[in-house]
């Protein structure tokens, strides 16, 4: 679906992208760096994420979190989402063999 660039007269579709989905998800989870730019700018950048590094109690945070977001934006509850649902799914990812 095209959308109007805000303050001017173009219209773009966006691009679908794994990678942003995931560093916008892990924002949203609160797993964020801020960083000030000389110009006096502020961003938010998604934190780089080593799950192999990661303590069992930040993973479980990080996790839980995630799913959180996902249910509040993406997986509605009114199309038949739920955390029971979500935990469900990735057990059958997780032990596909």
């Amino acid at each position: 679906q095209p959308y109007r660039m805000e303050g001017a007269d173009q219209w773009f579709t966006p691009e679908k992208n794994f990678d942003e989905f995931r560093r916008w998800v892990t924002v949203k989870a609160g797993f964020y760096d801020v960083i000030g730019y000389p110009d006096g700018g502020v961003r938010v950048r998604a934190r780089s994420l080593k799950f192999s590094s990661m303590s069992q109690e930040n993973f479980e945070l990080l996790y839980s979190t995630a799913v959180d977001v996902l249910l509040q934006y993406v997986l509605h509850p009114a199309r038949g989402w739920s955390r029971p649902k979500v935990e469900a799914l990735v057990e059958r990812f997780i032990n596909f063999a």
